[in-house]
């Protein structure tokens, strides 16, 4: 039999040991401060999830640190002050690390969680009844009372019934979401994010919530430039928009947005950077550059949903994830990247744009260097998680400027191939397409100036 105290150890015992994506699960869960009847593991919960939310490890230290740092008035428990409670969670937090290798052994997290979410629902039912009674007692009109409660009780019922379903959606409760989405079809309004160039959208049929998207090619042909120009159109639009950049800081990415070229000289980048400024006021885009290891990546795009609310997601770029564990393989590790993307857009109803490089010795040895699936890095099933896979290349070598865009791979019907041109202003607009041309048969020579 699960004890309450027990199952808030245990909960408390799994942050102090986990990993992000255990963080992320249990959060899935619809476990919050509020099924902790103990205070003193309650305060822990909370300082594990701010921790983890400030996007640091969860132990003890940081925990305690957190707590140490916070207002006097969120600790108090029972009267006692927040210089005598500090080392007393210590303490206890120490404690539940030691026991919870033995209370792993008597419960699963899933069933601790649950566990507490419908004593919790148990107790404010109680107390709703507890209350009626009390208020029947004092001589309350009947009436009052009871449609006070009734209220109240279909409030209760309707909250818990979200929380019990949250997990799977019924037969019924899908030909609803078709209905509506349809009749919003019908009115005329559009159901997914756009790229901000029309025919890219024709090929692609837009952005659409629960799907991953993956924009390939090799270095300087424009993929980060074009997933950010989305961001920022779609931005433009009011919608908030999470960029995770792991090649370029948000300072580099915004110079881009305003369209400043590194060739301006400095008068010309303060005006351009002044208008877009003027343009840009108040729009929604949250950066978080620099490296991410695959133990906090997920942890980062979390936040960007649940407290940002952001709506598009753009990831730059899949080659630059830091690795783990030193001593997994590669490959292995970043095809378990690819599918926990998938299902973090499903999960989360929200689009992802994927940047990713390509094997640049592969490509460079094709007589046309146009790519293919086979030549994304790092990788051997990034067609199997993808919903839509585009790739970018430039026909012409002698013009770097006009680039192809097609589709290699779509799973909703997606075809089809455009021109984009690469404008000075570090833009990329449609075009026609080119025709690609053959690289020159290449023919070594000696070191000597001879024939081999």
């Amino acid at each position: 039999m699960i004890l309450q105290i027990d199952a808030e150890k245990f909960v408390v015992g799994f942050l102090l040991t986990s990993n992000a994506r255990g963080v992320q699960y249990l959060l899935s869960s619809g476990l919050n401060e509020d099924c902790f009847s103990d205070a003193k593991y309650r305060l822990l919960y909370e300082g594990c999830i701010s921790v983890h939310a400030q996007r640091k490890e969860i132990n003890t230290l940081n925990v305690q640190t957190f707590l140490s740092e916070q207002n006097e008035n969120h600790f108090r428990i029972s009267g006692k002050t927040k210089m005598e409670i500090i080392p007393l969670l210590s303490q206890i937090a120490s404690d539940v690390v030691d026991e919870y290798p033995f209370l792993k052994m008597q419960m699963e997290i899933f069933s601790a969680c649950t566990f507490l979410i419908k004593e919790t629902q148990r107790r404010k039912v109680l107390h709703s009844l507890q209350r009626l009674h009390q208020q029947l007692m004092d001589g309350m009109d009947i009436s009052g009372v009871l449609h006070a409660g009734t209220t109240e009780l279909l409030s209760l019922s309707h909250s818990i019934n979200n929380i019990a379903q949250n997990n799977y959606v019924t037969l019924s409760g899908a030909i609803k979401e078709a209905e509506e989405e349809i009749k919003s079809e019908l009115a005329g309004t559009v159901n997914w994010l756009s790229t901000g160039l029309p025919e890219l959208d024709t090929m692609i049929h837009g952005l659409h919530n629960e799907r991953l998207y993956i924009i390939g090619a090799e270095a300087k042909v424009g993929k980060s430039l074009l997933s950010n120009q989305i961001a920022l159109y779609n931005a433009m639009k009011n919608i908030a928009i999470g960029v995770v950049s792991m090649e370029m800081s948000a300072r580099e990415i915004v110079k881009r947005f305003a369209g400043i070229s590194q060739w301006s000289n400095p008068e010309e980048k303060q005006r351009t950077l002044e208008t877009f400024k003027q343009e840009a006021n108040g729009k929604k885009i949250y950066f978080r550059q620099g490296g991410t290891s695959t133990k906090s990546l997920f942890s980062i795009l979390q936040n960007l949903v649940s407290e940002k609310h952001v709506k598009l997601i753009i990831l730059d770029y899949l080659q630059l994830i830091q690795l783990s564990e030193k001593n997994r393989n590669a490959v292995d590790e970043i095809n378990t990247v690819l599918s926990e993307l998938k299902s973090f857009a499903v999960e989360n109803q929200i689009p992802i744009i994927l940047v990713s490089a390509l094997l640049t010795k592969q490509v460079a040895g094709k007589t046309i260097k146009k790519p293919s699936r086979a030549d994304i890095a790092g990788t051997g099933r990034a067609i199997n998680d993808c919903d839509c896979m585009l790739m970018m290349w430039t026909p012409e070598e002698e013009d770097r400027k006009n680039i192809e865009i097609f589709v290699e791979h779509g799973r909703n019907g997606e075809h089809g191939k455009a021109g984009l041109l690469l404008t000075d202003s570090l833009k990329l607009v449609p075009t026609t397409l080119r025709e690609a041309t053959p690289l020159k048969e290449y023919k070594p020579k000696s070191a000597y100036g001879g024939k081999w």
